[in-house]
């Protein structure tokens, strides 16, 4: 049985996580859109580097340190997350 407080908690974390990957979108998006990911052939796409490992590195971190996040991220339906990447 799941107790209250452990489904606000779970609550709490989903909509913190929703934040965060929209604001990371909005960044994302505007970076995009302003040419911030467009190098000169040779020159090392240093943004495009930092945009795929900050994420993960984030993740990680608050996987091996929130038990919190790490129950939220094993509760995930998988096959959603996948429809979604797809």
């Amino acid at each position: 049985m799941v107790s209250l407080e452990s489904s606000e908690t779970h609550s709490s974390i989903t909509w913190f996580v929703t934040g965060v990957l929209v604001i990371w979108f909005g960044i994302i998006f505007v970076l995009g859109a302003s040419g911030a990911f467009v190098r000169s052939p040779g020159e090392l796409p240093l943004l495009i580097l930092f945009g795929v490992a900050i994420p993960l590195i984030v993740f990680f971190v608050a996987l091996s340190t929130s038990k919190d996040f790490r129950d939220f991220a094993r509760s995930v339906d998988l096959p959603r997350v996948n429809a979604i990447q797809a």
